[in-house]
């Protein structure tokens, strides 16, 4: 237990060296550029235009690009006036557009309180020239955390909203009573963002510090993945079914790493969806399993496959998957004791093998976590370092 410990310690710090204080890559930068702001969050839209968010000086800032980020559009500023915004690792603005090219973006905003924050959302109707006045999600008002917010489509433009949330941790201590953790709560919207259901809670005893994933079936249903609190302080993750207008499924206990530890491991996993399954990546530091891992759901029989390791290393972390529909890519950082290296995967027989790992890019300097994005059929590394700015690149198999 001791090692477990140890290991987990090294693997946190590296983290939050290296991804959870990501800064500009350009200490002084000539004029707002993308590589002037922290934690970029970029998408594509479905004629192939790059979309990119990212925090700059208490603005939220948006660009395009036309030629895979060889060059950037004028950055449109977001929200009217300053606010303190996350914008570290885990926690980070979101970045959405429709089939009709309406943007959508969300982000937490910083609160008085220890870990206090409020989900905030808007829209913009005319391709990011303009945005709306913003809103605050959470109906909730104490100054509590309403954090890590996650934001996902459905292919009608149909918007779920996903966060941690404190509120019913608080009204129990209130009470005397025990919670562990904090909430899982979420608001859907069926008309583009101009309205937002109540705050429903989805589940209870969350883990408190880490990114949600998500992802969308066949259906139009949406999956929720993110690490729970299991028994006293198991910290596995759950996967949760959000039909389209219908109630919300039971969740189902995806993974028995049998992680014991009283801390936040602001480490989240990633999923996507693909033929039938969902692709799961997850980093943990279990006595079952310890490192980067992968399983896939069918979601057909409801059955999970044997948990594979991805990388064992201690140096390891934020890994992500994504497919282009024939086949998946996974891609992970590890610090090497000189430089943080990206490593890729890929699988043509949907995560049953993969290739050997290929390096992808490297830095010496700090860095965001590694993101994956698709345009089409392709998918595509989304990352900045400090030292090489921005960078967009392509994965082959």
């Amino acid at each position: 237990m001791k090692a477990l410990i140890l290991r987990y310690l090294f693997a946190l710090t590296l983290c939050l060296s290296f991804s959870a204080s990501t800064a500009s890559a350009k200490t002084l930068c000539a004029g707002l550029t993308v590589d002037c702001g922290s934690t970029p969050e970029a998408t594509f839209d479905q004629q192939g235009r790059l979309w990119l968010v990212n925090v700059h000086q208490g603005f939220l800032y948006v660009q395009y690009s036309d030629d895979l980020a060889q060059s950037f559009s004028k950055a449109i500023k977001v929200n009217d006036s300053a606010e303190r915004i996350e914008s570290k690792g885990d926690s980070r603005p979101q970045i959405a557009v429709d089939s009709a090219g309406r943007l959508f973006i969300s982000w937490v905003q910083k609160t008085e309180g220890k870990y206090a924050g409020r989900v905030r959302f808007t829209r913009s109707l005319d391709q990011g020239k303009s945005f709306e006045q913003v809103r605050t999600i959470n109906r909730d008002v104490g100054l509590i955390g309403h954090r890590f917010v996650r934001m996902q489509l459905d292919a009608e433009g149909n918007i779920l909203l996903a966060w941690l949330d404190k509120r019913d941790r608080v009204a129990a201590k209130k009470k005397g009573l025990e919670y562990r953790g904090t909430a899982l709560y979420s608001v859907r919207s069926y008309d583009h963002g101009e309205r937002f259901s109540a705050n429903q809670n989805l589940a209870d005893h969350s883990c408190e510090c880490c990114r949600l994933a998500s992802a969308v079936d066949d259906d139009g249903g949406m999956y929720v993945f993110w690490r729970m609190i299991f028994d006293k302080n198991t910290r596995d993750h759950a996967l949760l079914y959000l039909p389209k207008n219908q109630t919300v499924q039971p969740l189902v206990r995806a993974t028995y790493d049998q992680w014991q530890i009283d801390a936040c491991p602001h480490h989240g996993p990633d999923m996507d969806y693909m033929n039938g399954k969902l692709h799961l990546t997850w980093f943990s530091q279990g006595e079952a399993h310890s490192g980067l891992m992968y399983a896939a759901y069918d979601i057909k029989s409801k059955q999970f496959s044997t948990t594979q390791s991805v990388d064992a290393s201690p140096q390891a972390s934020h890994p992500q998957i994504a497919s282009n529909g024939q086949q998946l890519f996974q891609v992970w950082k590890r610090f090497n004791g000189e430089n943080t290296v990206v490593l890729s995967r890929v699988s043509i027989d949907q995560g049953q093998s993969w290739s050997q790992d290929k390096r992808l890019t490297q830095t010496a300097g700090s860095s965001d976590h590694p993101l994956l994005i698709r345009n089409k059929n392709k998918v595509f590394l989304s990352w900045l370092s400090s030292d090489e700015g921005y960078q967009l690149l392509a994965l082959e198999d």
